[in-house]
């Protein structure tokens, strides 16, 4: 069964678990897979640590800004000015010059529109005076300097009107002068007298292009009205003829009329014998006679035959009964018909004499609406401005470098300062240890480290064959990298009483992030403190304590030895460390299964056994998530300490191996951050002073001297 862990680590032990609002994005600014989001005081380092992609494309902007400045073509530009003018007719038919409202834009914005048809460009671009202009198609420059030469047109060679024209669109701007009623028009070209005749000629052929059009268009509508005129003019006086032609049937309606009203008067008082009533009667039919008599001329009238035609079938002759009765009413409807008609065309013929008069006015008025304010002269360069250019690239290219290190950082996953690793994971530090140069590290040739007053020779000839990371021998132990091991122990020691803090187990999520790199330098470390130490390797697949204390493990009895039972603690403790109080316990022979050999009650009868003869004990365990083999020895730990490797291994796979020892029930008691480069930036956030030596702190500087050798200054 597992061990009871002591009551004085649960409180501890309960703040150190993972925190799952850590690892997402939240309101509170948590980070998720890459480095995530930060407030700018703390983005602002992070970018300028990227400081080489930033510079590089800084760089590559200022290349390119010279490059644009090489390449670029010298412009010259030239600009003319256009005035517009509206024009009012006065009462007395005078044309009156006046200013366009300003805040009738449209008027304005219709005339720059105008300008700028390809159409305008045409018809400059067939213009003798523009096509005689010499280097009129601008020289063309290679890509890449020192790669051929530039492409110059030949000479006399002159663009089609076609492309000369698109040419001249991309040469040309148009544009309001605001709050005024100027118009400028901005031509660009490497020679300057191109640019000069080309604005001219443009601002020439738009006034009169423009008053052709307007002149022809306002001469069409005059045309079409006077037509329309003469044609309702004729039918007016053919209308007005066919009422004249009625006018003597109509009056002998109108007697014939006054007959019938005088018999039928006298029909109340008198017989048909009575002498009034015959001659009466006699005057009625001398006018229903005389009616006859000129409505048989009026239908017969070639202006108006079309319209008795029809009727003179159904009525017939005008003799017969009725006949002359429904002639009468046919008359009179023809006369309201034909004055309704006449009315009408007097209207429409008044009408359009007014539209005929307004149009004969508009046509004088054309030619002064738009009127050249200021002639175009000869070019000034503007372009390239060279400063300006390769201001514009470096910058771009400095922003393009912050985007690319904020991209970097957003993308990153990986663990770089302490502050990093304490805020994702909510766990303590322990101790974070620089990355170390082995070559700085190496004993220096030709030198060899005298022992102490009183130390074992034994254990200075054993420490010449440690490995150059073991930073405590002799050319080491006084650099600040022996410092970080001794912060570690220190941190150790504080988690609680020693006694029940004995076994420390030293693992990691992933191989290469220097556990036994770590444990052996912390197994050193206390051993220097006067701790009887006992470091064993229990990384059963791929052992590598034996390298780090230059030792063989083949013929050496080991953890595996033991665990079998085919050796005893005595023969399978290794003391020739080269550390005073320091035992090694080697791996052994391989294992043929590590994962059946890691039996728990095995596990616990074995570590009881080194509590019973040393002070502390340092396990250098197999990684956390490559193997099951540090999940079985994780509860038998009093300390738990996890190494993670700076600016390699990724948040997930610490997140993973600190949930994969919860799920066993117990927790890290803290993060070990292993070769983390140190940054100016970054100091405060690795708890670090820097690259410092003891010899920065005035009178406590300690020379490296023969006789000091492998001395340690500390004694906690």
């Amino acid at each position: 069964m597992s061990r009871q862990q002591p009551e004085f680590s649960q409180p501890m032990r309960g703040n150190l678990r993972l925190r799952d609002d850590d690892l997402f994005d939240d309101a509170g600014g948590g980070e998720s897979g890459g480095e995530g989001m930060l407030h700018f005081k703390d983005l602002l380092p992070r970018l300028l640590a990227r400081w080489h992609w930033i510079l590089l494309c800084a760089l590559l902007g200022l290349g390119w800004g010279l490059y644009t400045v090489w390449r670029a073509v010298p412009l010259y530009q030239s600009r003319a000015t256009v005035l517009v003018r509206d024009y009012n007719v006065t009462a007395m038919g005078q044309l009156d010059s006046a200013e366009f409202d300003l805040r009738n834009t449209q008027a304005i914005e219709t005339v720059r529109a105008g300008m700028t048809r390809f159409r305008l460009f045409e018809l400059v671009a067939a213009d003798p005076l523009v096509r005689e202009l010499e280097g009129l198609e601008p020289p063309k420059k290679p890509l890449l300097p020192f790669f051929g030469v530039p492409e110059k047109p030949l000479e006399g060679d002159v663009p089609s009107m076609s492309k000369l024209a698109g040419m001249i669109a991309g040469w040309v701007a148009v544009e309001v002068r605001p709050d005024t009623r100027l118009i400028d028009i901005a031509v660009k070209h490497p020679r300057p007298e191109v640019s000069q005749v080309i604005a001219n000629r443009l601002v020439h052929h738009y006034i009169e292009d423009r008053t052709e059009s307007r002149s022809s268009g306002q001469q069409t509508n005059l045309e079409f009205l006077i037509e329309e005129s003469k044609r309702v003019k004729d039918e007016l006086q053919a209308a007005q003829s066919v009422l004249t032609a009625y006018s003597a049937p109509l009056d002998a309606e109108k007697a014939l009329a006054a007959a019938e009203t005088a018999v039928g008067t006298l029909s109340l008082r008198y017989r048909a014998k009575h002498p009034k009533m015959i001659e009466a009667q006699a005057r009625l039919e001398q006018a229903e006679k005389t009616f006859r008599q000129f409505m048989g001329r009026a239908v017969r009238n070639p202006s108006d035959l079309n319209y008795w035609a029809s009727h003179l079938a159904r009525v017939g002759d005008l003799d017969t009964p009725g006949a002359i009765g429904e002639m009468r009413d046919l008359l009179v409807s023809r006369r309201a018909v034909l004055e309704s008609e006449i009315e009408s065309q007097n209207s429409l013929y008044r009408s359009l004499l007014g539209q005929i008069e307004t149009r004969e006015v508009s046509v004088k008025q054309t030619e002064a609406e738009v009127a050249p304010h200021e002639m175009a002269r000869p070019g000034r360069h503007v372009y390239p401005q060279k400063t300006r250019m390769v201001i514009q690239g470096t910058v771009l290219g400095l922003f393009a470098g912050l985007g690319l290190a904020f991209l970097f950082h957003v993308l990153d996953n990986k663990l770089h300062t302490v502050a990093d690793v304490e805020k994702q994971f909510n766990a303590p530090v322990l101790s974070a240890i620089a990355a170390i140069d082995a070559g700085s590290m190496a004993p220096k040739k030709g030198r060899k480290p005298a022992p102490k007053p009183g130390e074992d020779e034994a254990l200075v000839a054993a420490r010449q064959h440690w490995d150059p990371l073991l930073v405590f021998h002799a050319e080491g132990g006084k650099t600040h990298y022996a410092e970080m091991f001794r912060v570690l122990r220190t941190s150790i020691s504080l988690l609680g009483p020693p006694e029940q803090r004995k076994i420390t187990m030293v693992t990691s999520a992933l191989p290469s992030e220097g556990k036994t790199f770590v444990a052996a330098n912390l197994a050193v470390a206390l051993a220097q403190q006067g701790l009887n130490t006992l470091l064993v390797d229990f990384d059963l697949r791929k052992p590598s304590v034996h390298t780090m204390f230059g030792r063989s493990k083949d013929g050496q009895a080991g953890t595996v030895d033991l665990l079998t039972g085919q050796a005893d603690l005595s023969t399978a403790i290794c003391v020739e460390s080269g550390q005073a109080d320091l035992s090694l316990m080697l791996s052994g022979p391989k294992a043929p299964n590590p994962g059946e050999l890691l039996e728990s009650g095995r596990l616990e009868r074995t570590l009881e056994l080194f509590e019973q003869y040393y002070d502390h004990i340092v396990l250098d365990t197999a990684p956390l998530l490559a193997v099951p083999d540090s999940r079985i020895l994780a509860p038998f730990a009093d300390n738990l300490v996890v190494v993670a490797r700076a600016e390699m291994t990724p948040r997930g796979a610490v997140k993973r191996a600190v949930q994969v020892l919860e799920s066993s029930g117990v927790s890290p008691s803290g993060i070990v951050l292993n070769g983390y480069v140190e940054k100016r930036f970054a100091m405060a956030r690795n708890h670090s002073y820097g690259y410092y030596r003891y010899g920065r702190y005035g009178l406590y500087h300690y020379e490296q001297d023969a006789s000091v050798y492998g001395e340690d200054e500390e004694q906690a």
